[in-house]
């Protein structure tokens, strides 16, 4: 800021601009400087105070216009974020993963029952390699979407998520809820019944 933007001490500062060629104030600065938040005033604008000198300038020109600019800028984006109301994730997010165990078990019984195999003891031995395939992968997919939007919303995720969600998922989506306020307080328990539903399928297939 140079020396010249500076207030004189103990003066108050009052500003005029001009518009179609015509000067308009004196205008106190807490008011001058409304008009410039408000847009009603560009930062082409050619204004004038007793600090200035003779010379009218530019808003853009004047180091302390452009310093109070964007102290206002800051507080109004202070204020809206402090006034915006709390995101969250969409809950059928959550839902959706608690079904990974079975979900991965379907698919790999849609692979089993597309491999082209031999004989049908070589597809019996086969289709466990599916499983161990298909939970992980579901698992990881699941994980990373969740992952991304639990840190979009709450700037932080499910500590080992990704270990937790594939070997103990009642313990993930307990943590979860830690973090996301929003999720049904049942799907701990949920998870824990649902876990081996692949089991349960496979057995139920062969």
């Amino acid at each position: 800021m140079s020396e010249n933007d500076l207030p004189s001490e103990g003066r108050p500062v009052r500003w005029f601009y001009k518009v179609n060629g015509e000067n308009v104030g004196p205008l106190e600065e807490p008011e001058f400087l409304e008009l410039l938040t408000s847009g009603k005033l560009s930062r082409s604008t050619k204004v004038w105070s007793r600090e200035l000198g003779p010379v009218w300038r530019r808003v853009y020109e004047v180091d302390r216009l452009i310093d109070m600019l964007h102290e206002a800028d800051e507080e109004a984006k202070a204020e809206k974020e402090a006034n915006r109301p709390p995101r969250h994730v969409a809950p059928s997010l959550a839902w959706i993963m608690v079904f990974a165990p079975v979900i991965s078990a379907l698919g790999a019984l849609m692979l089993g029952g597309i491999i082209p195999a031999a004989a049908e003891d070589f597809r019996v031995y086969l289709l466990p390699a599916y499983f161990l395939m298909a939970y992980p992968v579901v698992c990881a997919c699941f994980h990373r979407i969740d992952s991304k939007a639990l840190k979009a919303s709450y700037e932080e995720s499910v500590k080992v998520g990704i270990v937790l969600f594939l070997l103990i998922p009642p313990a993930y989506f307990l943590l979860r809820k830690n973090i996301a306020k929003n999720q049904h307080f049942i799907l701990p328990l949920l998870s824990f019944a649902v876990y081996p539903t692949p089991f349960l399928i496979y057995w139920a297939a062969f």
